[in-house]
């Protein structure tokens, strides 16, 4: 079974800012790569990657 991806582009700000900060805290609090965050919450890699880059600490 497999789970379809999240097209980012049509979520609203705020849905974006809730999802972007999920995947920090799995980052932070449970060291996971960035490819395992993107597959386990329907992301694209691709949309994971750029928010590593543009909004870690």
């Amino acid at each position: 079974m497999t789970m379809d991806k999240i097209d980012a582009r049509k979520l609203s700000p705020d849905a974006l800012k809730a999802l972007r900060s999920q995947a920090m805290r799995l980052r932070q609090e449970l060291g996971l790569p960035w490819r395992e965050i993107a597959r386990v919450m329907g992301l694209n890699t691709t949309t994971v990657f750029g928010w590593a880059q543009r909004y870690a600490a």
